[in-house]
């Protein structure tokens, strides 16, 4: 409230709401027109003060901001309305000076304006020829717009080069900065926007999104712990495994050294093989061999004869050599 208003006697007033006030002007345009001009006459004073004090203009003299605000365009929006549409050609820069805007690209609420911001630098300076986004008004505003041709014309009365590089400069880099983020913005909101629209889920309180990621983390590390407890009987398994393994093959080899043992023998004993367990070929091979021929002693000597054991001794079969070991004998 501006002002306050007391009964001295008794009174009747009626009160019109801003919703039914604003109802009823939107059916009526030349009705919104006529207030529309009324606000306008009513805020005169204002639109001096916002284009001096604003700091777009800091560096230029104090003429070149008065005669600027008096080359300024006064226009009042009400609620919904569109100031300038994204795409859309131009050549003014447009300041809010009461109320509030929201700057939209292809659909999405990308940045908030309140009084004393400003939007379409650039266009007004002649860097760009389109708006990069629509400005739609939130409520009652009264928009102050500079034109291209009105910043020239104040610019050649009153000079000033180095501001106005400069300004070209921060601008500049300032539209650069606004589009990226809008970008950026939109994106976010797009991506958003299809996981609630995938999940089936409405706009999601703070508490219930983190839930959710308290939930997922909770699963994962479970998942960890069981990965971890599975690889360690897997490892433990395998161990046991390979433990057995090589009993078993210390078992199998000292079974085999078991049973080749006998075909070695000490050496220079012939009837060793004839007298001792061997190999199932060896003994196999023995079985088959013909019975050796009897030797007559020589009377009154307990020595055999030379000649005999030479005989005996030639005519001795050989072994079948086995495939574990070469064979050697000496001394015979």
């Amino acid at each position: 409230r501006s002002a306050t208003i007391e009964a001295h006697q008794l009174s009747w007033m009626v009160m019109i709401g801003r919703q039914s006030a604003l109802s009823v002007l939107n059916q009526y345009p030349d009705a919104r027109r006529h207030f529309g001009e009324i606000i306008n006459r009513r805020l005169e004073r204002t639109v001096s003060p916002r284009i001096v004090q604003l700091p777009l203009f800091a560096e230029f003299s104090l003429k070149f901001r008065t005669l600027l605000s008096w080359n300024t365009e006064r226009r009042i929006y009400f609620p919904g309305q569109e100031v300038v549409r994204e795409g859309k050609m131009g050549s003014s820069m447009h300041i809010l000076n009461i109320g509030s805007c929201v700057l939209k690209r292809k659909g999405i609420i990308v940045k908030m304006y309140t009084p004393g911001g400003n939007f379409g630098s650039t266009l007004m300076l002649g860097l760009h020829k389109t708006y990069v986004g629509t400005l739609i008004c939130n409520s009652t505003s009264h928009i102050l717009s500079i034109g291209h041709s009105s910043f020239k014309h104040v610019l050649s009365s009153y000079p000033h080069a180095r501001a106005n590089r400069q300004l070209l400069v921060r601008e500049k880099r300032a539209i650069e900065e606004l589009v990226d983020s809008m970008i950026t913005t939109s994106v976010k909101k797009r991506v958003w926007e299809r996981f609630e629209y995938t999940t089936g889920a409405e706009a999601r309180s703070l508490r219930e999104v983190f839930e959710g990621w308290k939930e997922i983390v909770d699963k994962l590390r479970e998942d960890r712990v069981r990965s971890a407890w599975a690889e360690e009987q897997r490892q433990q398994a395998s161990s046991r495994w390979l433990e057995r393994r090589r009993e078993a093959q210390e078992r199998v080899r000292a079974r085999k050294a078991l049973e080749l043992a006998p075909c070695l023998g000490p050496p220079g004993r012939l009837d060793y093989i004839s007298q001792t367990p061997c190999s199932s070929a060896l003994a196999s091979s023995a079985m088959l061999l013909p019975p050796l021929p009897g030797a007559n002693p020589v009377k009154g000597s307990d020595e055999p004869p030379l000649d005999a054991l030479q005989t005996l001794s030639a005519n001795w079969p050989a072994p079948k050599p086995p495939k574990h070991y070469s064979l050697r004998l000496w001394e015979v």
